[in-house]
């Protein structure tokens, strides 16, 4: 959250802190929010971003997200990229977080596609 300043147009919101770190998000440190983290988020009054990981436990994240009308990302990065961290090491900063902005979607209908394909993957 020490990141987060007025300047900012959106907040991006991941699972882990080394996630949050990599493009100055905010970790929610698991798949699930919970009711402080919640009012902390909307007070920023951005324009959120939730960004999962690419596993099962980010379609809990992604209900969270449709529950308080945010945005959810889920760029077509390579298999072998499971979160934003590891898309930071692969890919860049930049390039992160512009395929972030780019593929941020915000119908109920799109989400829960994401959350669909999630929910499908194998661990």
């Amino acid at each position: 959250m020490d990141a987060q300043d007025w300047q900012r147009k959106f907040v991006l919101v991941m699972e882990g802190p080394f996630d949050a770190i990599t493009l100055g998000g905010v970790a929610i440190l698991g798949s699930e929010i919970n009711d402080t983290q919640r009012e902390l988020i909307q007070g920023l009054n951005r324009q959120v971003i939730v960004v999962p990981d690419r596993d099962r436990a980010g379609a809990k994240i992604i209900k969270s997200a449709l529950e308080n009308k945010w945005s959810v990302s889920l760029p077509p990065w390579e298999d072998d990229v499971k979160d934003v961290a590891d898309a930071v090491k692969k890919y860049g900063r930049l390039y992160v977080l512009t395929t972030i902005l780019h593929y941020k979607v915000s119908g109920e209908i799109k989400i829960n596609l994401i959350k669909k394909k999630l929910e499908n993957l194998d661990e």
